[in-house]
């Protein structure tokens, strides 16, 4: 089973081209995948509906849709109820199993006022794989700070740790038997990735908070029995959170301005330390149709 994290800049790749048709293709084969700066009228893309493209182009996957900005698109036309459209912009998942719940996270925010700052949010669905449902997470943390990252990770993190106990999202009797007639949610499963550009690099401290402390002493990254693990390293690729450590250039999968002496790792899918035994390999694809590059994660079935 393969799952792939890949930010598909509003589907405009180097070429400066607009064409989701070319996502959707590369992602084709890929079981489980979570799209981050997927959006839904955008001047700078055409004004689409880029989570209905993808959809048709993808028509054997099941979809969820996950906006963090979501507004009224201004226009010089009077607007009437049955003319006004949402600008929106946030994260999507495909699967090619079927997708039993969907919640959209609004992440903790404290805005800027003169750099460009917007709702980030995660997008939690509850797949119902071969080997049982899987709680899959997909998100876009904040380009800014350190501090603002740390917030909206904690956040969600707490979000992954508590969803046992919160349940499920619809659950017990009433008596009116109408509320009950089709049956429960799925109680929220053990294990659970987290697919994402989180804008931080494996040297920086985002990264020990989800990933676990790191043990000078032989013993490396701690990967605790609640936590996660960066599929990546924990696949068998090097340990560049290791203090000291520098990702090597074929590990990266953003250079920012396109410059290839200033790569980073800022994309990744996290598992939860439940599905470790099942983790086979992490391999990135190098394409020009997005400034980032798709991690992809294969699990035994």
């Amino acid at each position: 089973m393969k799952l792939a994290s890949f930010n598909v800049h509003y589907c405009v790749g180097k070429d400066g081209r607009y064409d989701p048709y070319r996502i959707a293709e590369l992602m084709r084969d890929i079981d489980i995948v979570g799209l981050q700066e997927v959006e839904v009228n955008w001047d700078r893309s055409g004004n689409s509906d880029q989570p209905a493209a993808l959809a048709a182009a993808l028509p054997h996957h099941f979809t969820a849709w996950g906006p963090g900005v979501d507004m009224l698109k201004t226009s010089d036309e009077p607007l009437t109820p049955t003319s006004a459209r949402r600008r929106q912009f946030g994260n999507m998942i495909l699967s090619k199993y079927p997708i039993l719940t969907v919640r959209n996270l609004y992440l903790p925010r404290r805005g800027a006022v003169d750099a460009l700052y917007f709702q980030r949010s995660a997008l939690e669905v509850v797949v119902d794989t071969p080997n049982g449902a899987m709680r899959v997470y997909c998100t876009h943390l904040c380009n800014l700070s350190t501090n603002r990252r740390i917030d909206q990770l904690s956040y969600l993190l707490d979000m992954c740790a508590n969803a046992n106990r919160e349940g499920s999202m619809f659950v017990g009797r009433h008596r009116d038997l109408s509320w009950s007639s089709e049956g429960d949610a799925p109680k929220p499963p053990v294990d659970a990735v987290i697919l994402g550009d989180l804008n931080f690099t494996p040297q920086e401290p985002e990264y020990e908070l989800i990933a676990g402390d790191y043990n000078p002493y032989g013993f490396g990254r701690l990967r605790f029995v609640d936590g996660f693990a960066d599929a990546w390293t924990a696949a068998g690729h090097p340990d560049d959170s290791i203090p000291g450590a520098k990702t090597i250039p074929d590990a990266c999968t953003h250079f920012a301005a396109g410059d290839r002496d200033r790569g980073m790792r800022i994309d990744y899918c996290f598992v939860s330390s439940s599905l470790l035994p099942r983790l086979r390999s992490a391999e990135l694809i190098q394409t020009d149709i997005s400034d980032h590059y798709p991690v992809v994660v294969e699990l035994q079935r």
